[in-house]
């Protein structure tokens, strides 16, 4: 089995990620007043003052933030971890055409579309980099 060429980017990389993943997560937590602030700023309509999608958000925010955690474990041993650090890196590449058809599917302005699309891309495409590279 071909040993990991550059463990510490790839650590360092995924780190990054699962900060980023961390913030997304704890982004899901911020009062409805401000969620809607947020929303305005790019365009978009208010949430619906539902319980529901309340629950949904809050319990999306949580697991997203499980992910997170999960690749920042994965990142403090690349190798004893290596199918998960795969997987996430597949996760991401996979991701990021899913993400841009859901978004355009759901009406979202193609520059976030394209935000969308760069964020996962380079978010699998970067560690795969080091991984591939002698």
């Amino acid at each position: 089995m071909k040993k990991f060429a550059r463990v510490r980017y790839i650590a360092r990389t995924l780190q990054v990620l699962a900060i980023g993943w961390i913030f997304s997560g704890v982004f899901c937590f911020i009062p409805d007043g401000w969620m809607n602030t947020f929303l305005g700023w790019f365009g978009a309509e208010q949430m619906p003052p539902a319980i529901f999608m309340s629950y949904v958000l809050r319990g999306a925010g949580l697991i997203i933030a499980g992910v997170g955690v999960v690749i920042w474990i994965a990142a403090t041993d690349i190798v004893r971890y290596r199918p998960i650090v795969v997987a996430i890196i597949a996760l991401h590449l996979i991701a990021a055409p899913v993400f841009y058809v859901m978004d355009a599917v759901i009406g979202m302005p193609l520059w976030w579309r394209v935000m969308d699309f760069s964020c996962f891309f380079v978010a699998g495409g970067v560690p795969l980099a080091y991984y591939l590279c002698p």
